[in-house]
């Protein structure tokens, strides 16, 4: 008898064990609480005294952070809890809670966050939710809407204040909110809670450029006297929504830190504190708009191309180089495709390649660029300098190739044709092998 409940005993324990292994958790590193699971749902803790912020009673939890700044503060921190709310699958509940586990805002069904943000520190919230129509045939259904709604909460307790509802609302930055619908279009100021409206009249009319330095937005104002497509943003809405003419001349677009005027000379970069770029050209872009292909952006690459440009004498620009902002001329106008390469192995890069990366400072993004010569194409690799590394002659018009990351006695590059595969030498630019390809 006492051998039957010591084996229960050691059973009950082995299954309490079982039920407190269900609890799985994922702290974050930097902040004192941890996200848990008990089973197929999912809470909040405070990981040091396992005091429950969030009860497990959801399908999934999401961090949201109002700042970027490391570590995050309290203040910043949100969750979102959400579960699928019926059998199908289809209908998602979802809540959000603050640092502290308080509910403040509880969506509506197929409604979900866009942006949660503070201004003078209130919170804000901008909600999304795609509207459907009736079925038009059996299983197809019509999407006649999309609505944005902008929220002012307390960020302590479920007190949400709605401010507007438009089919598009974006929060430009500081007190400017874009709003849009298909009739029309305008800015919310969050300083007021007051908002000015235009009517959509042509297409151009709809475009909108947002100077962050300025707090600003340049828009086209459509110019209906002669029925004419307005090319420039000749208009500014002010952060108190008062309307006048642009005093920047001709402004064709704009980036983040200079905006482009149509000049005399061709197009020129323009500071947003008013300082003009040395040179003007017929065709100018940001760089990122046209040749970042396969290039990571991140914090410190994002400095350097900023200050980089694509060029051309042609207006169309089917013949481009590389300029940066004080007018060298890393690569000249002469190609037809220009784009730009991270060196990601996805093997382990033997030392000799390594260095060979350093020396030709190859390690940061390079240009590989295609240059029409009568009936073939060559194709040019460029270090970030405008050195060229490698080229290779073709009459096909598609070329790839990828560098040899396991090769140790020599350092080579595969060029992959379209009717053969030619292996170089990095260092003498010879050629090694060719293989032809099966047609």
């Amino acid at each position: 008898m006492k051998n039957i409940r010591y084996i229960l005993l050691v059973l009950f324990c082995i299954l309490l064990n079982s039920c407190k292994a269900k609890l799985i958790y994922w702290p974050y590193p930097d902040t004192p609480y941890t996200q848990f699971s008990d089973g197929s749902t999912s809470g909040v803790m405070v990981t040091k005294t396992q005091q429950i912020l969030i009860p497990a009673k959801y399908g999934w939890i999401d961090r949201y952070l109002t700042s970027d700044s490391y570590p995050p503060k309290s203040k910043d921190i949100f969750y979102f809890g959400s579960y699928r709310a019926d059998t199908a699958l289809i209908y998602v509940k979802s809540f959000l809670f603050n640092v502290n586990g308080k509910l403040l805002y509880t969506f509506d069904e197929g409604e979900d966050v866009k942006s949660l943000f503070y201004h003078n520190k209130q919170l804000y919230l901008i909600t999304k939710k795609q509207l459907w129509g009736k079925e038009k045939m059996p299983g197809e259904i019509n999407m006649i809407n999309c609505d944005d709604k902008l929220f002012r909460l307390d960020a302590n307790k479920n007190n949400a204040v709605e401010l507007c509802t438009y089919s598009s609302i974006t929060h430009l930055g500081k007190n400017m909110i874009y709003i849009k619908d298909n009739k029309q279009f305008g800015c919310f100021d969050l300083n007021s809670d007051t908002k000015i409206l235009f009517k959509n009249h042509t297409r151009g009319f709809q475009k909108y450029l947002y100077v962050k330095d300025k707090n600003e937005i340049w828009t086209q104002i459509d110019k209906s006297e002669n029925q004419k497509p307005n090319e420039y943003y000749d208009t500014v809405i002010d952060s108190t929504l008062n309307v006048k003419p642009n005093p920047a001349k001709n402004v064709i677009s704009g980036d983040k830190k200079y905006y482009f005027s149509e000049t005399e000379k061709g197009i020129q970069i323009i500071g947003f504190d008013g300082t003009a770029s040395p040179f003007a050209y017929p065709f100018l872009e940001p760089v990122k708009n046209s040749v970042m292909y396969g290039a990571n952006i991140y914090f410190g690459k994002e400095i350097i191309l900023d200050k980089l440009f694509v060029f051309s004498p042609q207006k169309q620009g089917d013949i481009k180089g590389i300029i940066d902002l004080s007018g060298k001329i890393i690569l000249p106008a002469e190609f037809s495709k220009i784009s730009m390469k991270d060196l990601s192995p996805t093997t382990q890069p033997s030392p000799e390649l390594i260095n060979f990366f350093k020396n030709n400072n190859l390690l940061s993004f390079h240009y590989f660029a295609i240059k029409n010569e009568g009936n073939y194409n060559l194709y040019s690799i460029y270090n970030p300098d405008g050195k060229e590394i490698i080229n290779f002659k073709d009459k096909g018009n598609n070329c790839s190739y990828q560098f040899d990351f396991m090769e140790k006695k020599r350092l080579q590059i595969k060029f992959y044709s379209s009717d053969a595969t030619k292996t170089y030498d990095l260092n003498t630019k010879e050629l090694i092998s060719t293989e032809l390809r099966r047609k």
